[in-house]
């Protein structure tokens, strides 16, 4: 990359880390607002672990995204060949292929844990239900749950590995792309030479804020416990909040999400009254 490339747009420079450091920020917002709207919620303590994977998967995929940018306007002998758009490119190509590549992956893994019975490793269960014997009749009360945080830490990693195979496959396209790629950025930006703040900003603050928000929004659907079997019918009331469950022509619990991709599940009102309360804020 030439002195003057770097000049004109520095991602890695004050500007470029003051812009990121918002970005994050923004586009972690898209996630409290998909909280606030979908029905029934989540509860906080379920939110923050569903959506902490993104978290993580977000700075590493942000890093390797500097990193890629880098290297192929390294690469470039052309003045059009700059970090920024590179780096551009690199967004536009995560959040469109790349979410559906990581979605398309986790779906089929998931298909598997199914087959071989691993259900506790599909994304969103992170509940260990414990039986509950009064020790003075031996009777069997409503199960104890809890939150197992080492199931969490291996879907963590699961879906870690999942979006670094995608980044791989991602940068594995725009290698072979590179020379059209080179061409149509030069065009894109040619007419932002002079300036290069306005750059900075379309490329570092508004089109991954717009790209990350519907890539942590489509993700999150896919992150999330979905599916209640009857076996975990207790996790219900200690996943959601209750009065955002309750439907009140039939006076049963229902689960579903706001883009309505969920499955959808009904249980008793009187089979889940005497839940343990301690998922709930």
């Amino acid at each position: 990359m030439n002195s003057e490339t770097q000049s004109d747009c520095e991602l890695l420079g004050d500007e470029g880390i003051i812009l990121q450091t918002a970005l994050a920020l923004l586009s972690f917002g898209t996630l409290l607002v998909k909280r606030q709207k979908e029905r029934p919620k989540r509860s906080w303590k379920i939110w923050l672990l569903d959506t902490s994977k993104q978290i993580c998967s977000a700075g590493v995929a942000h890093t390797l995204n500097l990193i890629l940018a880098i290297w192929l306007a390294k690469k470039e002998e052309e003045a059009s060949g700059d970090s920024c758009a590179w780096y551009f490119v690199t967004i536009i190509f995560d959040t469109t292929i790349g979410v559906l590549l990581s979605c398309m992956m986790l779906v089929g893994i998931e298909r598997n844990f199914d087959r071989f019975q691993l259900n506790k490793l599909k994304s969103g269960n992170y509940f260990k239900m414990v039986p509950n014997l009064d020790p003075a009749t031996c009777d069997e009360k409503p199960r104890l749950i809890f939150i197992d945080i080492g199931a969490w830490i291996i879907q963590l990693l699961i879906w870690l590995v999942i979006e670094l195979i995608a980044k791989m496959v991602l940068a594995g396209m725009q290698s072979i792309l590179e020379t059209p790629l080179t061409s149509l950025t030069g065009q894109l930006f040619s007419g932002l030479k002079s300036a290069p703040y306005l750059k900075l900003m379309i490329v570092t603050v508004i089109t991954p804020i717009i790209g990350n928000s519907f890539q942590f929004w489509i993700s999150d659907n896919f992150l999330k416990k979905n599916e209640f079997t009857d076996d975990e019918e207790y996790v219900l009331r200690g996943t959601f909040f209750d009065e955002d469950l309750i439907d009140e022509p039939t006076g049963k619990y229902s689960t579903h999400n706001s883009l309505n991709t969920s499955a959808t599940m009904t249980v008793e009102l009187g089979r889940t009254n005497a839940l343990q309360t301690s998922l709930k804020d």
